[in-house]
């Protein structure tokens, strides 16, 4: 099948990567855990979570082109990242990453500049953690007593946690203006939901027709980020236990804290250990796929698994993870990047 305007070696290349560094981590998959997974799955709960609307980008925005709405959905895509700062951003703004991102980006927007705006070039490069602090609505000071003369002067300190992602944002912006990496998967699929003449309209977005290519986005991976890695390991369908990187073999769940109305944080992960559980991710959920479509063709009451793709299984685990009791399970945490 042709992708389009994805080279063809590289989805290959994802995925025969992300299986030799499983094997090579040791990272298990169980497969009576896939199969009951598998045939666990209520077909309308899944059509309700696996659906489009899970992964696309529709702004509830009138845009005066197509390619300004792309602009807005490559700067989205470019800054979708910070889920090692959940709970400091739940702290700082009380929203998680993916909302501390819109709002920067729909402030950007709908507030600045064409000049100015950091969804411009020249904006991108003159941004500052000052400028992004203002359009995010994050707090880089507390007020604390002062040391000396007590409650009656207040002091503002600085927030370094607020600072760390302020310059990531910034430098992101200051340094990266056409190339997108490890994002470009989930900027392609948002581009094809939004663009695709398949794609279903919706209310208040209209069916657009665009004069650049959309790509064909039907045989994606997973975009592993920090969700799902650590709702597979919680349902069991992976494995670390028996992991050749000690961290990972040591568990995911961490040490009780203190009750909290922020999220409790996870495990934190070195580069590499969160390189080796996000590449077993992207396995799992490829091998949980060909599994689905082995029993549709054994089982008439599954004959609907057929159709699963990994990217609807991403939206499907994405959802539940963000439900109930799931949402309170500590996610994987590796900070510094920028990478998801």
């Amino acid at each position: 099948m042709s992708l389009g305007i994805i080279p063809s070696a590289v989805l290959p290349a994802i995925r025969a990567s992300c299986h030799e560094l499983r094997l090579s981590s040791n990272i298990q998959i169980n497969d009576a855990e896939v199969d009951a997974f598998l045939l666990g799955l209520d077909q309308a709960a899944w059509e309700k979570d696996a659906g489009l609307n899970k992964h696309g980008i529709r702004l509830p925005l009138r845009f005066d082109t197509p390619e300004e709405e792309l602009n807005i959905i490559c700067v989205l895509s470019l800054l979708n990242f910070l889920s090692g700062y959940r709970e400091p951003l739940h702290r700082l703004t009380t929203r998680g990453a993916w909302s501390t991102i819109l709002s920067l980006v729909l402030s950007a927007h709908l507030s600045s500049s064409a000049a100015s705006s950091p969804l411009s070039t020249r904006g991108m490069l003159a941004a500052t953690p000052a400028t992004l602090a203002s359009l995010a609505q994050i707090t880089t000071h507390t007020e604390k007593d002062h040391p000396t003369m007590g409650p009656v002067v207040k002091v503002g300190e600085k927030d370094l946690e607020a600072f760390e992602i302020l310059e990531l944002l910034s430098g992101v912006l200051n340094e990266t203006v056409v190339y997108i990496f490890k994002k470009s998967l989930f900027l392609l699929n948002a581009i094809s939901l939004r663009f695709s003449p398949s794609s279903p309209p919706s209310a208040d977005v209209p069916p657009t027709e665009v004069s650049f290519p959309v790509p064909d986005v039907r045989d994606l991976p997973i975009f592993a980020d920090n969700v799902i890695p650590t709702i597979l390991v919680h349902f069991k369908l992976l494995d670390v236990s028996a992991s050749t990187d000690p961290v990972l073999a040591a568990g995911l769940t961490p040490a009780p804290t203190s009750a909290s109305s922020t999220p409790t944080p996870g495990v934190k992960l070195s580069a590499v250990s969160a390189a080796r559980l996000r590449a077993a991710a992207i396995d799992v959920c490829a091998q949980i796929v060909s599994r689905a479509h082995e029993l549709a063709k054994t089982d008439a009451t599954k004959a609907w698994l057929g159709a699963m793709r990994e990217t609807d299984l991403d939206g499907y685990l994405w959802s539940l993870a963000k439900v109930g009791d799931l949402r309170s399970v500590p996610r994987m945490v590796e900070t510094g990047t920028v990478f998801y």
